[in-house]
């Protein structure tokens, strides 16, 4: 045998498997090859569009985390304000409660400090009837002197 056409017929061959694979074997092969690509680029784009959803709600749930935050903080100070009013409103109450009570007080006092000096006033208003009386010798003075001597008794008392 001759090297040259062993060499030949193999090349042959070879040419012949080649074309054969290229047209029965290789084309099933891209096929899938495209269509896994297809999935691979179709996953690739929806994880892509996932990950800006997912970073569009995180952007969306700081800002409403943000104004949540802000509306609690505003709710809280207007309960502080709210809270220093109605302290402050106890506060005057109390005030102009303890002055009417400061006031009803004094009146009561004085009322009994009048009630009390009227009360000594008669008492020594009898007390000096009785002592002038014995200083008298013993002899009553009529009713109606007494009682002029009382009346002016409180009526000098009451004058200053």
């Amino acid at each position: 045998m001759n090297i040259n056409a062993t060499l030949l017929v193999e090349m042959v061959i070879f040419i012949g498997f080649v074309l054969l694979t290229m047209e029965y074997v290789w084309p099933p092969i891209l096929a899938i090859l495209d269509k896994r690509k297809e999935i691979i680029n179709t996953g690739l784009k929806n994880a892509d569009q996932a990950q800006q959803c997912l970073y569009e709600a995180k952007e969306h749930s700081d800002q409403i985390i943000n104004a949540s935050k802000k509306q609690a903080q505003i709710i809280v100070n207007s309960a502080h304000n709210e809270a220093k009013q109605t302290l402050a409103r106890a506060q005057e109450d109390a005030k102009t409660i303890r002055k009417k009570a400061d006031l009803d007080n004094k009146e009561a006092l004085q009322r009994q400090q009048k009630e009390a000096k009227l009360e000594l006033q008669n008492k020594l208003g009898v007390l000096c009837v009785s002592i002038c009386e014995k200083a008298l010798a013993s002899q009553p003075l009529p009713k109606q002197v007494e009682s002029v001597l009382l009346n002016s008794l409180q009526t000098q008392q009451e004058q200053p």
